[in-house]
């Protein structure tokens, strides 16, 4: 009876164990809408894989084909394609649809950064020059990442507690695929 007693105080936290998600990927599941907080450092450079819907290490960003996304001096973010670095990432500006209205990539051409500057860039924000406050813009983007799937990425928030450092909300989600797109 005592072995019954404590079986079934063991099985419940084992499955509540089992069932729970891992707090060392700050995005959870991919196929959900996921936020990453993103703690940014003007000295350093991040790089966000949007399948694995986190950051990772990079070596080299001009041999790896993992990152998608690379974040530097603070706001300034570019794609892994074009003349910023050899992968095949492009990107869509969407304004006038809201975020979680949006299920599927849109059929339009997506672009990558070019001899002009990164796609992105510093684009995604309005910068008040009276509060000295970095305040994200209601656009967000359609990105075609490096693993062929498309995926919508926003930053929410932005908090920069000096000129040196900051916190980034990112919000990604995973989007069907349009019937045709160009690149």
């Amino acid at each position: 009876m005592r072995i019954l007693s404590l079986l079934f105080l063991i099985v419940p936290l084992l499955i509540l164990f089992g069932c729970s998600t891992n707090e060392n990927d700050p995005m959870g599941p991919e196929d959900e809408g996921s936020t990453l907080k993103l703690t940014v450092t003007a000295a350093e450079k991040y790089y966000i894989s949007l399948s694995k819907q986190s950051t990772i290490e990079v070596v080299d960003p001009l041999t790896n084909s993992e990152w998608d996304l690379s974040i530097e001096n603070l706001t300034t973010i570019k794609l892994n394609g074009g003349s910023t670095a050899p992968g095949s990432v492009y990107a869509f500006v969407v304004d006038g649809i809201a975020f979680e209205d949006l299920n599927s990539a849109p059929e339009t051409t997506y672009l990558t950064d070019d001899q002009n500057g990164p796609y992105i860039g510093d684009n995604w924000y309005f910068y008040d020059i009276t509060t000295h406050t970095v305040n994200p813009l209601d656009t967000y983007y359609v990105i075609l990442a490096m693993d062929g799937h498309f995926y919508k990425f926003k930053i929410t928030d932005a908090v920069f507690s000096s000129r040196t450092d900051g916190e980034l909300t990112i919000k990604i989600e995973k989007l069907d695929a349009p019937a045709s797109y160009d690149i």
